[in-house]
C-alpha cells in the first residue's frame, strides 16, 4: 500500500519508465545588459524630451517677441496719425461715456464736440491707456491698422431689453 502513485501506473501498464525532463523556463533568456540598455533607452528618451522643449519654448519666445514689434511699429505708425490730427478735449466740460472691451469709458468733451462725435463726424482712438478725438476718417484709417485701437460708440443692446422693447405709445 505503500506503493507511490508512479509505481501503480508503472505496474498498471499506463506510463514507461522514463526520466523526467526538466522543466523549461517559459520567459526568453534576456541579455545580461537588458537593465542598461533600457535605462541608457529612458535617458534618450528624456534627453529628446529636453531638447523638444527648450525648442517649443525658444519659438514661443521669439514668436512673443515678433508681436511685441509689430505691435510697437503698429502704435508708432497710430502716435504718428494721431499726434498730426487730435482735437483738443482739455477744456470739455462734458462727458461721454462709450463701453470698450467690455468696461464702460469716457471722454470729456466740448458741447460742439460732443454734437459732432453723436453725428459720427468724430470718434474715439485708443493708445497708450488714453483716449483721443479725432476725425471719422483718420479713425478708419487707424481701425485698418488695428481694429482694437478704435471703440465702437454705439450702445451694446442685451438680450434683455431685445425681449423686452418698449412699446411706442408707452407716454411717461
Amino acid at each position: 500500500m505503500s506503493e507511490s502513485l508512479r509505481d501503480q501506473l508503472l505496474s498498471a501498464g499506463f506510463t514507461k519508465s522514463v526520466k523526467a525532463k526538466p522543466a523549461q523556463n517559459k520567459r526568453p533568456k534576456t541579455p545580461a545588459n537588458r537593465k542598461t540598455r533600457s535605462a541608457t533607452d529612458l535617458e534618450q528618451a528624456w534627453a529628446a524630451r529636453k531638447v523638444s522643449e527648450k525648442n517649443e519654448q525658444r519659438h514661443k519666445r521669439e514668436h512673443k517677441l515678433a508681436e511685441q514689434k509689430r505691435r510697437q511699429a503698429v502704435n508708432q505708425q497710430i502716435l504718428k496719425l494721431i499726434d498730426a490730427a487730435k482735437i483738443d478735449t482739455q477744456e470739455g466740460q462734458l462727458t461721454r461715456n462709450f463701453l470698450h472691451h467690455g468696461k464702460i469709458r469716457k471722454i470729456m468733451l466740448k458741447q460742439d464736440q460732443l454734437k459732432q462725435l453723436n453725428a459720427g463726424e468724430l470718434a474715439v482712438v485708443f493708445l497708450r491707456g488714453r483716449y483721443f478725438l479725432v476725425t471719422s476718417e483718420l479713425a478708419l484709417k487707424v481701425a485698418k491698422l488695428s481694429p482694437y485701437h478704435v471703440p465702437s460708440l454705439e450702445g451694446a443692446e442685451t438680450d434683455e431689453e431685445a425681449e423686452h422693447p418698449v412699446p411706442d405709445d408707452l407716454s411717461w
